[in-house]
């Protein structure tokens, strides 16, 4: 009789997640990703601006940039396509990006910028490698 209730809980338990597997991915709201996007577009656009010390025109030029690379990012991620087709369009999108930057900034902005990126990734690998070393709370 002492079975009865553990077998009842661990079915109960089964069930749940197996009906909680079967539910449909959320559905992004296309309205409010679009508008994030455009929310980081701006602030890499100033964010850039001011790292560089860009002028007006070139500020201009990397804000139609970002802001085209965002939404296109968008547009790429709403699609529906397969992990492997998004990653592949995600890559041209980011080099085509990168180009157009390139031709945008000056030989010492674009190396500034590089240097900016290398430390950035540094900084990250040290968080993540010392977020992997603590030892779990328990």
């Amino acid at each position: 009789m002492k079975k009865l209730p553990i077998v009842l809980a661990l079915a109960t338990v089964l069930s749940a997640s197996v009906s909680h597997a079967q539910e449909p991915k959320k559905q992004r709201d296309p309205v409010k990703m679009e508008q994030k996007g455009q929310e980081r577009a701006e602030e890499r656009t100033e964010q850039l601006v001011k790292d560089l010390g860009l002028n007006d025109e070139q500020g201009k030029k990397v804000g139609v940039i970002n802001s085209d690379f965002a939404k296109a990012m968008t547009d790429l991620k709403m699609s529906g396509v397969d992990e492997e087709t998004r990653k592949t369009k995600s890559k041209a999108l980011r080099q085509q990006r990168e180009s157009d930057l390139k031709s945008v900034l000056t030989e010492e902005q674009y190396a500034k910028l590089l240097e900016i990126r290398q430390a950035k990734r540094a900084e990250h690998k040290e968080k993540r490698a010392g977020a992997m070393s603590k030892p779990a709370a328990q």
